[in-house]
């Protein structure tokens, strides 16, 4: 069975990343294994740095030394698990009291695959998820009070990820006396996995916000683990994550993928300086009052077509229907009356002395206004001017070639 291991994390909002995670194939039992594990330091910024640190180096060593020196026992490997939560636990107490750090400590999550079996431990609330092709559910359980709550019963589980109280932890390395350490399944079982599947394991910097349906799609709608890993860090901050964020996979087979169920998402930096300084605003070119939109001046040249088409065939048009027509047109022009102007604030409507609806005045007292825009009103009085005919007695007409039609007409006036 082929296996994939692949980890990554980011600082997130928090000036430094007190997380640590580790993962390596080795030999175990004669046969090709996978590790992870993620640590989520605690007790300052140096202190947390370093307690995840030593979780994380112990991990190492005992996959490099002790983990492929065993003999084929589960119960072995049960045990041998114990000891390197129990020796990291000691040595970051050792660190702290030596140091004088003192509230120094860590979370631990632990996972070990093996051709078609896997065991889990933790300490701390720090998860391990199980995914395979139809599902993602969790197989660590956190140790905090408000999991004690949900667990007797006091609390719901969607209460409990709105709890304030949520990170308070009631078990963790860095204690003076041996730690509480769960290993997943209980009763000396093996984990049977899929052929193709992944165990998951994250710091609360991500399952805080991101949840495990979110976890699947991603997984199954990615090219590789390694973008995979990427959107989820991305999700996370975006969702609202202040804190380090930081993930381990250990791929056993192969999920199935589909990258075009997932849109390329903005690396998990990109995020970080979009909530850290906003999202820059691309520069708006504003638009002049005075230019109008294109449909609004072609309906201002179809008029003055149509006016000039009519004068051509010969109908007489009086100066009190072409005004209408140039004035229906030019208040569709920016500035008209017909048109909202944007660049000034709308007038505000004094509200109804009983309570009511605003109503408008049917009958203003002051004059009405004059129209904004004076260079459209000009123009249209010029036009007027050009287009219209003058009273007969004084019309003095003179033979012009129309130059839509080629024929004469007498209308036209110059």
């Amino acid at each position: 069975m082929k296996l994939t291991i692949h980890t990554t994390t980011t600082t997130g909002l928090r000036e430094t990343n007190q997380d640590r995670a580790f993962a390596a194939q080795c030999r175990l039992f004669g046969q090709n294994a996978a590790v992870a594990a993620v640590a989520d330091g605690m007790g300052g910024h140096k202190e947390g740095d370093k307690a995840a640190e030593i979780a994380a180096a112990t991990v190492k060593e005992y996959t490099e030394s002790i983990f492929p020196s065993l003999p084929g026992s589960q119960a072995e490997l049960r045990e041998a698990i114990r000891r390197m939560f129990q020796e990291a636990n000691r040595r970051i107490w050792e660190y702290a009291r030596q140091n004088n750090c003192e509230g120094m400590g860590t979370t631990l999550v632990f996972a070990v695959v093996m051709e078609g079996r896997y065991l889990v431990a933790n300490s701390g609330d720090s998860r391990c998820y199980y995914v395979n092709n139809y599902e993602c559910r969790q197989l660590t359980e956190d140790h905090s009070r408000v999991q004690e709550l949900v667990r007797k019963g006091a609390m719901t589980p969607e209460a409990a990820k709105r709890s304030p109280y949520r990170n308070q932890l009631t078990n963790s390395l860095g204690e003076p006396n041996d730690i509480q350490v769960d290993i997943f399944p209980e009763n000396d079982l093996w984990g049977i996995i899929d052929e193709d599947c992944c165990l998951l394991l994250c710091s609360d910097g991500l399952h805080g916000d991101v949840d495990e349906e979110t976890m699947s799609r991603q997984l199954h709608g990615t090219k590789t683990l390694a973008q995979a890993c990427e959107n989820l860090m991305s999700l996370a901050i975006r969702n609202g994550s202040t804190d380090n964020v930081t993930i381990a996979v250990a791929e056993a087979g192969r999920l199935a993928r589909d990258p075009k169920k997932q849109p390329a998402l903005p690396t998990a930096s990109a995020v970080v300086q979009q909530r850290k300084h906003g999202p820059t605003a691309p520069a708006v070119t504003p638009t002049p009052a005075s230019a109008a939109p294109r449909w609004r001046q072609v309906a201002l040249y179809a008029v003055f077509a149509l006016i000039g088409a009519l004068l051509a065939t010969g109908v007489v048009i009086g100066q009190q229907e072409i005004q209408q027509a140039i004035t229906w047109v030019g208040n569709l022009w920016p500035g008209g009356n017909g048109a909202e102007d944007t660049t000034k604030p709308a007038t505000p409507v004094e509200p109804s002395p009983r309570g009511k609806s605003p109503v408008p005045d049917r009958h203003p007292t002051a004059p009405p206004a004059e129209p904004e825009n004076k260079a459209t009103a000009a123009a249209v009085q010029e036009l007027i001017g050009e287009l219209a005919p003058s009273p007969p007695k004084e019309k003095k007409l003179r033979r012009q070639t129309n130059p839509r039609s080629g024929k004469d007409h007498p209308n036209k006036q110059r």
